[in-house]
């Protein structure tokens, strides 16, 4: 079916860009990753891709267009993970369709039928309200989180005026984010370095396309002259894995998904040169994995018992409130962010590892030079409860209107691993990205 899909959209593509009024842009990326010379495995190569990106819009007439966003991957260091999965080529060439769409806009309504990307929320770096759509966390590319984001397959109905808009959303195909699972990805061939357990091959158990796990989404929003003003509303899955079990037949590590309700709000209020952005969600039912279990006393001789027991990681349901402050401030040619995050989660955290109440803080700055040719930027994460922490500092170069050069270093400091030992290897991480990227 994959493939009549793809014949049919390269066929037709060239008819379409004569019958309608057409608009495009085509953009070239490489990124380079490597370790810094502290972590595992320095000198080799963590990432090395090309991605050649498209974006074509066809309008019917003003009120009908159609958009597709596609993107060839050239990975020479490992094969496709599970994130693209429109079709796949040779071993080391895949293609990937971020969205494609269909939508019909008119004065006071729309309605917008396809895979799509919607983003919730003002936070930047941290997710409060934005559970919507699904995330990458294959890459190293640190440098643009909003690419991170996949598409969700939803029909979208929006009713708006001047002031005031109302999204609704159905999503009938659940989608989950993208994670270095496979057994080819860099981080699990440092994760399989290690002698206190070897990771056995993980396996997502997506909910099936069936009318009780159709997905719904709200927002409402209003753009007064004070204040920009949201509410969100979701019942559906989590795009990350909720639980885990153990399979002892196959000898897989199983990865479930679980529902839950989400409330949510946001706002951003200019004060001078200050913009003061507040966002908070509730979750109903949120599930925390029961994660005490220490898998560096396993070890490689009894594992095997440790699968023939079937022994269910687990989760609990609870009540969650997650909420987020933050300031942005553009003095002189600067721009400074900083974001207070916290997550208090309700109940008996017993069986939990992990406190009642978690609290992050970022902090970020960035400068252009030579008439915003270079610009510099700086940005940290601080965990208190376990000083977990990141540093990301980042150089970009417009060399041409066309042509932009970039290169960074994160640093990751991982103090708390859930419980899960052989995470060690992954306690003290960084790495050193060079990306260049062509658009026309």
């Amino acid at each position: 079916m994959k493939a009549i899909f793809l014949a049919a959209l390269f066929f037709l593509t060239p008819f379409c860009l004569f019958a309608f009024d057409t608009e495009f842009s085509f953009s070239l990326l490489s990124d380079i990753s490597s370790p810094l010379p502290y972590a595992k495995r320095w000198g080799e190569l963590s990432q090395a891709e090309i991605k050649g990106n498209l974006e074509l819009y066809l309008y019917a007439n003003d009120k009908t267009t159609f958009f597709v966003n596609g993107q060839v991957i050239l990975d020479p260091i490992a094969s496709l993970s599970d994130s693209f999965d429109l079709g796949t080529g040779e071993q080391h060439l895949g293609l990937a369709l971020k969205e494609a769409w269909l939508d019909y806009n008119s004065d006071y309504w729309a309605i917008r039928v396809g895979r799509q990307i919607s983003a919730w929320g003002k936070a930047d770096l941290l997710t409060v309200t934005n559970v919507l759509c699904p995330r990458n966390f294959t890459s190293f590319n640190f440098l643009d989180m909003s690419d991170t984001y996949l598409g969700i397959d939803a029909v979208r109905l929006t009713f708006k005026n001047d002031v005031y808009s109302l999204d609704l959303y159905w999503i009938p195909v659940f989608r989950k984010s993208a994670l270095p699972v496979s057994g080819k990805h860099y981080i699990q061939k440092v994760l399989s370095d290690s002698d206190e357990f070897p990771l056995p091959e993980f396996r997502n158990i997506s909910p099936d396309p069936k009318f009780e796990n159709f997905e719904y989404g709200l927002k409402a929003s209003a753009y007064w002259k004070y204040a920009d003003v949201s509410l969100y509303g979701f019942y559906g899955f989590d795009r990350l894995p909720s639980s885990f079990n153990i399979d002892a037949l196959f000898g897989y590590f199983n990865m479930e998904y679980n529902r839950s309700l989400m409330f949510g709000a946001d706002a951003s209020i200019p004060l001078g040169d200050v913009v003061l952005r507040l966002e908070g969600t509730f979750f109903h039912d949120a599930t925390i994995p029961i994660t005490n279990f220490d898998l560096s006393n396993i070890g490689i001789d009894n594992i095997k018992d440790l699968f023939n027991d079937n022994y269910e990681f687990g989760y609990k349901k609870r009540e969650k409130l997650v909420m987020l402050a933050g300031l942005d401030w553009m003095p002189s040619g600067w721009i400074l962010s900083a974001q207070y995050y916290g997550d208090l989660v309700f109940g008996d955290m017993g069986e939990l590892n992990r406190k009642n109440y978690v609290h992050i803080v970022t902090l970020a700055a960035s400068k252009s030079f030579f008439k915003d040719t270079l610009t510099l930027s700086l940005a940290g994460l601080l965990q208190f409860e376990e000083w977990n922490n990141m540093l990301l500092l980042n150089a970009s170069y417009n060399a041409t209107d066309a042509l932009v050069l970039s290169a960074s270093v994160y640093c990751v400091n991982i103090f708390s691993d859930l419980g899960l030992k052989t995470l060690n290897e992954l306690s003290y991480w960084g790495g050193a990205t060079i990306s260049a990227k062509y658009s026309f």
